[in-house]
């Protein structure tokens, strides 16, 4: 079990001397979404990235920061002095200082600056060993990533028993109270029949009918039946290693469900008590799934 959540970065850098850097948040979401952003020398990547994180997660939205720190001599290639250009820029400088008899003061740096004396290319293009290098740094940021996410699924795995331990303990308390409640109801019925001042007979038809129906109304037994496999199946999801997080979303909807169906059925304020208990502790637990991939 692990949670959606997590934090995860790393860099590496390439014989080349380019350093990659990357970093891996994920949050919350139902379904996986995967956010993403790299530098423009390296949006190539991105279908890389999407396989690699794809395969490793099923629901969250995870965003993947890459940048990328170009060695300097790399830098230094990419960058060209126009030798033709300055040249004719100092030419007209020298010829412009002696038809005027001005002093000579040329400026390298302001050469430099005219238009065109320097260009700047595109930032190199990756090459097979920085792609190699990338996803060495991809996979290391993930494993530090997926380590926060296991340990923080361990914390979570720990307090949702905690509490399904709590909702066994109220059920086990709202079953004997339930015990004898549809006999109960079914003596009061014929309690009341009798003190109206109508002749009932044990073996009426209409009669018996009247009170199978009457007592099916208040028995409870098989939404106790249901909690009870349910929380059989939740403790098994809770012990998988997979993705489990939408399993036991639909066990908590099935489990409110029953839960609110017993609470209908019987109108003992000691189990209506419990069973306020009950809902609570299952909302804090459907919080926590929440956060469960």
């Amino acid at each position: 079990m692990k949670s959606m959540t997590g934090f995860g970065r790393s860099e590496a850098r390439s014989a080349s001397g380019s350093l990659f850097q990357v970093e891996i948040v994920s949050v919350n979401r139902k379904q996986l979404e995967i956010k993403p952003f790299l530098p423009k020398e390296a949006v190539g990547l991105e279908p890389l990235v999407r396989k690699f994180i794809s395969s490793r997660i099923t629901r969250g939205c995870v965003t993947v920061k890459i940048a990328i720190v170009f060695s300097e001599n790399l830098l230094q290639e990419t960058i060209q002095i126009n030798d033709s250009i300055i040249d004719g820029y100092i030419r007209r400088i020298v010829k412009f200082q002696e038809r005027y008899e001005l002093p000579m003061n040329i400026d390298v740096a302001g050469v430099m600056s005219l238009p065109g004396a320097v260009t700047a290319q595109a930032n190199p293009a990756l090459i097979d060993d920085d792609i190699s290098t990338f996803d060495n740094a991809l996979a290391a940021a993930f494993d530090k990533f997926d380590e926060m996410r296991a340990a923080e699924g361990r914390q979570l795995k720990k307090d949702i028993a905690r509490r399904l331990a709590h909702l066994e303990k109220h059920l086990s308390k709202i079953e004997p109270l339930s015990t004898g409640v549809p006999e109960r109801h079914r003596e009061l019925f014929l309690k009341r029949l009798a003190d109206s001042g109508l002749e009932v007979k044990g073996d009426d038809e209409r009669i018996v009918k009247e009170i199978a129906v009457f007592c099916d109304k208040f028995d409870i037994t098989e939404e106790i039946t249901r909690l009870k496999s349910h929380f059989l199946q939740f403790k098994k999801f809770l012990q998988k290693s997979e993705s489990s997080g939408r399993s036991l979303d639909f066990l908590i909807q099935e489990m409110m469900r029953e839960i609110n169906t017993l609470g209908n059925k019987t109108p003992l304020i000691e189990v209506t008590f419990i069973i306020v208990d009950f809902k609570t502790e299952l909302e804090k637990i459907r919080e926590q799934v929440q956060n469960i991939e």
